[in-house]
């Protein structure tokens, strides 16, 4: 997982490398979307599982309301058909926020899931 969205997609070496070692090993990709998404367009080239993250949830400390508009909003992306995923911390707050909105959306229609079954949905 690209963890910062910084600049590994713009250092054609490193995308490179990464890929070649993903692919040799079985692995998949997620990634921030970043100008032309480099590394995702050559892994998926390579046949290797990716995903794109929709949203970090609480890179600035975001308060519960802010974290459940965000799940609200890729729920709806999600009840289009596509997986989403989001990336969050362990802090106190987010999972508090993360679990009181998936007991207050528990309507079938969005599941929360580990972001190994977005990728392999995929295939």
């Amino acid at each position: 997982m690209d963890t910062t969205g910084g600049n590994f997609q713009s250092d054609r070496a490193a995308v490179n490398q990464v890929v070649d070692v993903i692919a040799a090993t079985g692995h998949g990709l997620i990634t921030f979307p970043r100008g032309l998404n480099t590394a995702h367009q050559r892994a998926e080239r390579e046949g290797i599982p990716t995903g794109l993250i929709f949203r970090n949830i609480d890179e600035k400390g975001e308060s519960a309301a802010v974290i459940g508009r965000a799940l609200d909003r890729a729920a709806f992306r999600a009840r289009q058909g596509e997986p989403v995923i989001l990336v969050g911390s362990t802090r106190p707050e987010t999972l508090a926020a993360v679990e009181t909105w998936a007991a207050e959306n528990a309507d079938g229609q969005v599941l929360l899931a580990p972001v190994s079954a977005t990728l392999m949905a995929g295939r």
